[in-house]
């Protein structure tokens, strides 16, 4: 699995009452993944679902080879404070086995659209990149 995380500060996605009651409790981020995968399908990619996970929501962004997915949710319980999380999964065995592994590759094309999509958001502060 290849993954890269993007934090950052905004107030422009406010918690819905009752939004993590499919989640674990106090994690938020249902309006930044309705609004990030928008952006995304602006972008030229093509969202096949958007759903709940145990720590906030997932983007699953449709690729021939990879699983590409967009997990987005709050930090620690704070309501401000943002982590989107990109990660490329599976893959065809014989393609890595001969040389054609281009999980890296998906994942920075996917991360850089994540990236500018955060960047051109004015009401979007303090944006910081760990892998």
């Amino acid at each position: 699995m290849f993954s890269s995380n993007l934090r950052f500060k905004s107030n422009l996605f406010p918690v819905i009452p009752g939004e993590d009651e499919k989640v674990n409790p106090k994690r938020y981020g249902k309006k930044l993944t309705e609004w990030l995968a928008k952006e995304l399908s602006t972008k030229g990619f093509t969202i096949i679902d958007v759903f709940s996970e145990d720590f906030g929501r997932v983007i699953w962004v449709k690729d021939d080879d990879y699983r590409l997915y967009v997990c987005c949710g709050n930090e620690d319980e704070e309501i401000d404070i943002w982590v989107v999380f990109v990660s490329v999964e599976g893959g065809r065995f014989f393609n890595r086995l001969f040389g054609k592994d281009t999980r890296k590759e998906k994942m920075e094309k996917l991360l850089s659209a994540v990236r500018s999509c955060l960047q051109s958001e004015n009401g979007i502060t303090e944006l910081t990149e760990e892998k």
